[in-house]
Parts: C-alpha cells; structure tokens; sequence
C-alpha cells in the first residue's frame, strides 16, 4: 500500500498533525467549548477518513487487498504519519456478514500530550481526531457504520490510549452519548439550543440562590442545625439527612424514616467513601443500603470545617435522577451547613472553656465564691448543688505521633460535646473541664438518680459516649457526695485515688466510687498499695491457695463473717450452710492460714487484706 501512494499524496487525506492541529484544536476548545469542539474534531477527523477511503477504493491496487489488509495498512499509513504507534491487539472482520471489531492502543498520541499540555488532565478521553477519523475509515472501508470508543486515555490520566471498535448496532445503550457529536447541526439551530441552554441555566442558578438566600437568612435569625435540615427538605422536596463521618444522624428532615445504614455498607463502604471524600472533595450519588435491605439513592456532598471533614449531607431519592438544581443546592446547603456547624461549635467551645476556668478557679481557689457561683448560674448551672465528681481517664491505645495526639484532641472535644448532650437530654445541666488525658465531669445528684446508682450512671455515660471510640481505653473514677462548693476540690482527689487503683487492679471493672473504698480509701494510696498487697498476700495467701486446690470457698466464708461484723448465724444464713459448717470453716481458717479473728487487730487486718486483695483482683466473691 506504501507503494501504491506517494508520501504527499496520503498526507493530503490525512488531518493535519503537529503544531497546525494543535493551535486550531487549542482556539476551538478555548472559543466553542469542550463539547462542541469535540464534535467539531469528531466530524473532522471523521470526514479525512471517510476521504482517505474514497480515495484507496480508486486505486488499481483496491481490489487485490482483502479487508484486513486494508485495515492494517490503513492503520500503519494513519500512523506513520501522524507522529503515532497503533497496536491493534484484536481484530474480527466477516467480509460477508460484515460483522467487525477491533481493539487496540495509540501510543505517544499528540492530541492528548497537547491537550495535557494546554489544559491538564480531563475527566474524559480526548483523542477527539483519532477517535474521529479512524471511524470515518473503517466505515467507509466495511461499508457499515462503525464507531472507535476511548476506555482509556493519557489525557485524562491512564497509561495508554486504549480503544474498541464496534459496529453502533454492537454498541447499544454504551455509545448513546458518543452518537449525539456525530451529528452536524446548523450554527442557527446550535446557538437556539445554546440559547435555551442558557435561558434553563440561569433558571437554575436563580433558584439555587433564593434558596441560599433563604437558608443564609435562617442562619443569620438564629435557625438551629435541625431548623437548615428542615427548611432544605420544604425547599426541594427531598428528604434530608446529616450524618457525622461515623455514619451517625447528626440531624435529619421530618420525613426521613428511623434507619441505619446497614453494618455491611459501613464496613466495607463507609470507610472508603470517607477517604474519597477527604481527598476529592466533591458531591457524589451512591446507592446506600439500609437494614431492611433497601437501597436509597443519594446525592451526598462533604461537609468541611475548619479544612477537616466534619460528615456527610444528603439528599434522598427512591427512583429518580438527580437535577442540576439539586446538584447546586446541596453544594450550598453543605456550606450553610458548615457555617452553622462552625458558630455552634465556636460557641460551644467559647462556653467550655468559660466553664473550665470558672471550675478551675473553685478547685484552685482562685476567685471567689460568690463571683463563681453567680457567673455559673448565668450559664444555667447551680454550683451549690449537691454533686458528683466524674473523673474519666482516656488513655490512646495506638503509638502517639503527631497527627494522633491531634486526632485525640478531637476525640476528646467530641466526648465532652456528647456528655454534655446526654445530660442535657435529661433536663440536667453539668460542668466540664479537660486535662490532658481527663475529662472531669461535676454531675448533679438530681441526674445520677435517674439510675440504680452513681456507678451505674457512669457505666451508662460510657456506654453512650465512647462506644465507637474503639482505640481509647476509658477507665471512670466517682468521688463521694459533694454538698457544698469547696467539697469538689477534695472530690477530685477522691476520683482520682479510684482511678490509681483501677490502674493496678486486675478485674476488668472500668467504673468504681470511692464510696466502694469503704475505709481503706482514708489510707490507701498509689504509692502503699503494693505494699498492701504484700501484706494482704502474706496474711490469707495460703488460705486462696487452699481453695484454688481443693474448691473448699474457705476465703468466701472469711469475706461473708468479717461483712457481717463476726455474727457467726448471719454468716450461716448467707452462706446457706448449718451453723457446724459455718463453725467448722472458721476454725479450718485459723488452722491453714493461721488467722485471728478473737480480737479487734486480726479481725481488723483479717478486713483490710480482704478488701485490698478485692481491689486488685486477686480475690473473686460469688
């Protein structure tokens, strides 16, 4: 075939390569715009195939070539001179049926180096001209209408330029979109489109910005973050949800429906959108499964505060395609959003840190009374009440770096928003203030009485605070009851003595009072409670030694007689034993562990051994 022609002769059916392609397709994209440029290039490289073909059936030459032939050789001309390398690694041709396809690579492609050059990297291929002619070629060579398809392309970021070729009927649904730029229109007809074009466009945004308007002065009149979700949902007729980057419903519209996305999706699905979002910043449409295994569509767009992902906006649909307008809107909504979130967060972070100094101030005695007691009933919070001391202690499982000291600061801040939030649900107010790894809580005895018991009320605040806080360990030490003001300080050292405990204890208890302390709390401390151990051990170890060999319970019946002031039929009744036994085991007792319980010293010691070893784990009671 290369003999057939002579070099100027195939140029002349060929587009244009090189630095003449390049501005003209440059001033096209920059004048008509993508998507008319690239109908442009299209029809252009289509049509110097189509001639280029023409031109070969009226060679002498024609009729000795079979198809194939002509499609290689086709290739190898298009090739050689337009500066490009085509593989094609499959090729199919039934010269009677005329069935075809093909599928191949262009390497070092010009257009696409070019368009990287000028403009960057598209979210589309962009080989508009070779895509264009080798389509012209092929169909007028097969004499069936075929159409070459990027599925990848340099230009938008992928190794190669990689394409298929199939006759349009083979395509179906697959090159609807592709047809529409093969279409000639006249210049009138396309600026009555574009005008029309327009004319919707600017209904839209006009639209978008009364709504933003609407939402911008809800937030500028005080609307809550619920009061935006419901306002959005009135305005595009939608139901709207805000979740947290834990999948959590931070605030939803009336009418969606009490659900959560399935467990399955936020194992394997979450997590990733998470990281996309993050990192792309843009709104997506996904479909998100729930628990009663249906599928919502949603249109979700990020929600950014101070340059860290705070959640997720979504819009919900059952069935229908997302339009423009709610692809504008729920840009904005997220916004607004943002912005909401951002003043109440300020706020509250403003009335936190008032908070912690005014607590500071009453554990340190450095301001007075009467000025804190009124500047916290300014802020609704009675400090003359009777009150708990909450100490939680948060201790980073993972390695600290950097980035994770900065990740549990949030962790923190978001722990102290939610304790706030749960007390407050129950018409509680309280006080919070951070060191370091603490979180010191001062809680109304109105609020603990909500539950069996002060313990009980904070393993509940545990349970709700940190349950998804999977790499903080939490350990909760209460103080006793706080009458009077200058009572909180000595409750703090009360809260922290059960947390020094809970640190050396072995039972897998994470919330203690120091009313369980009993009389031990008046003495025992970090620094002696090794000490206590030892000494506990050396009183009733062989007595625990016993039991664990021969399952004799001798150590219970200790626990139940010193418990019951030495009463020798209480301790009877509890252990459900005759009072033989009882007496037997006790005097079993003095013989193996060499106890005294005749005077006031060995049974005080006998009580002091037995209630250390219960705080450090070493003994069990049923």
């Amino acid at each position: 075939m290369e003999q057939v022609f002579q070099p100027e002769e195939i140029k002349q059916y060929l587009p244009e390569s090189g630095q003449i392609l390049s501005t003209l397709r440059n001033h096209l994209l920059s004048v008509l715009g993508v998507n008319r440029a690239r109908g442009f290039l299209l029809r252009y490289g289509w049509s110097c195939g189509e001639n280029f073909a023409n031109h070969i059936k009226h060679k002498d030459a024609y009729d000795s070539l079979s198809l194939e032939d002509l499609f290689r050789v086709g290739a190898h001309v298009h090739g050689s001179t337009a500066d490009l390398d085509i593989s094609v690694t499959d090729l199919h041709i039934d010269p009677v049926t005329k069935d075809y396809y093909s599928e191949g690579f262009w390497k070092y492609s010009q257009e696409a180096e070019q368009h990287i050059h000028h403009f960057g990297l598209s979210d589309e291929a962009v080989c508009f001209t070779l895509t264009g002619y080798a389509g012209g070629y092929v169909s007028c060579i097969l004499g069936r209408e075929v159409i070459f398809k990027e599925i990848e392309c340099r230009g938008k970021g992928d190794p190669h330029c990689h394409w298929v070729a199939k006759p349009i009927e083979d395509w179906g649904e697959d090159i609807k979109e592709e047809l529409a730029y093969y279409k000639e229109e006249h210049i009138g007809k396309e600026l009555d489109n574009a005008v029309k074009r327009i004319e919707e466009q600017k209904t839209v945004f006009k639209q978008t910005l009364q709504i933003s308007e609407r939402l911008s002065n809800a937030v500028l009149h005080g609307s809550n973050l619920q009061e935006l979700i419901t306002l959005t949902e009135k305005e595009i007729n939608r139901p709207v949800v805000l979740e947290d980057i834990y999948s959590l419903h931070f605030a939803a519209s009336p009418s969606v429906q009490p659900h959560h996305i399935s467990s399955s999706f936020i194992k394997n699905e979450w997590k990733h959108m998470v990281d996309s979002a993050a990192y792309q910043k843009k709104t997506m449409v996904l479909d998100i499964p729930n628990d009663q295994h249906q599928e919502n569509k949603r249109l979700i767009s990020p929600i950014f505060v101070r340059n860290k992902l705070f959640g997720f906006l979504s819009f919900i649909e059952q069935s229908k395609d997302f339009s423009e307008l709610d692809y504008l809107t729920i840009e904005r909504a997220s916004s607004i959003c943002g912005i909401q979130i951002l003043n109440e967060t300020t706020a509250f972070e403003h009335e936190q840190r008032v908070k912690e100094e005014l607590l500071n101030g009453v554990l340190e005695g450095e301001f007075n009374n009467k000025d804190i007691i009124y500047r916290l009933s300014l802020m609704g919070y009675n400090i003359e009440q009777p009150q708990y001391v909450f100490v939680f202690q948060l201790n980073n499982n993972q390695h600290h770096t950097r980035r994770l000291d900065e990740s549990f600061i949030d962790v923190k801040t978001a722990c102290v928003e939610k304790i706030y939030k749960l007390i407050e649900e129950k018409n509680t107010a309280c006080v919070i203030m951070t060191k370091l790894q603490q979180i010191i809580a001062v809680i109304p005895k109105a609020f603990t009485q909500h539950f069996v018991s002060e313990v009980n009320c904070g393993t509940w605040l545990i349970n709700e605070t940190f349950a998804d806080k999977n790499d903080i360990d939490v350990k909760l030490g209460i103080s006793t009851l706080c009458s009077r003001t200058h009572h909180l300080k000595k409750g703090v050292n009360e809260a922290e003595k059960v947390l020094n405990i809970l640190a050396v204890s072995k039972n897998q208890g994470s919330v203690k009072s120091y009313h369980e302390l009993g009389a031990l709390g008046k003495f025992i401390g970090f620094d002696n409670f090794p000490e206590l151990e030892q000494f506990a051990w050396e009183l009733l170890g062989d007595i625990i030694s016993y039991d664990k060999k021969y399952n004799a319970d001798l150590a219970a019946t200790l626990y139940h007689y010193v418990q019951s002031n030495g009463h020798l039929k209480n301790t009877a009744q509890t252990m459900q034993m005759s009072l033989g036994a009882t007496r037997y085991r006790l005097n079993r007792l003095q013989d193996i562990g060499g106890v005294d319980l005749s005077t006031s010293d060995g049974f005080f010691d006998v009580h002091v051994a037995i209630q250390v070893l219960l705080l450090a784990g070493d003994l069990q009671i049923k």
